[in-house]
């Protein structure tokens, strides 16, 4: 896979799969390997049914299982993550070198879609991604060239104004959905 480009692999499944996927890299650097600790599709609700918790008198904390769920998939060899909304900032105080992927972004005024957990451009930097995933707000744009100035802008401002988060910000391409 690198001497093809491939810089990210997602991966699915559990601690075996990530092993190994690291075995079979071996020295090599790329390409990292991330997991998703939660989808950006679900919020509070969702987990608290997925888990199976009926009582609110039992708290859930989102961000909490998150980076629970995060330490686990570093343990077994992952790179990082590919985390949204709230989740982001969390992770990058609680584990600095953790590598952040980050989903649904949104220019401000955007249509969610399905994301229930969000950040703008300029809010996922603020909070430490190190890489953003946009993709149905530049195809479902008017003006997708003008959409990606936009983000574009709104990642230069987050990096002037910047507070904890990434030091270096990685190439953006576009690559279709």
């Amino acid at each position: 896979m690198e001497k093809d480009g491939i810089e990210i692999f997602t991966l699915q499944g559990n601690g075996d799969t990530a092993k190994a996927a690291r075995e079979g890299r071996g020295e090599r650097e790329n390409p990292k390997f991330l997991q998703v600790p939660l989808l950006s599709s679900w919020d509070t609700k969702d987990l608290r049914e997925h888990l199976h918790i009926t009582d609110t008198a039992h708290p859930v904390n989102l961000d909490t299982v998150v980076v629970r769920r995060a330490r686990r998939i570093l343990e077994a060899g992952c790179d990082g993550v590919i985390a949204s909304g709230t989740s982001v900032r969390k992770l990058r105080q609680k584990i600095p070198s953790i590598l952040i992927v980050s989903p649904g972004i949104r220019p401000e005024g955007s249509d969610p879609n399905d994301h229930k957990r969000m950040l703008t451009p300029f809010d996922a930097i603020r909070a430490g991604a190190d890489y953003l995933v946009v993709g149905r707000p530049i195809r479902n744009s008017n003006d997708p060239a003008g959409t990606v100035r936009h983000i574009q802008n709104e990642i230069k401002r987050a990096l002037v104004d910047k507070s904890p988060g990434p030091t270096t910000v990685h190439k953006v391409s576009m690559t279709p959905a």
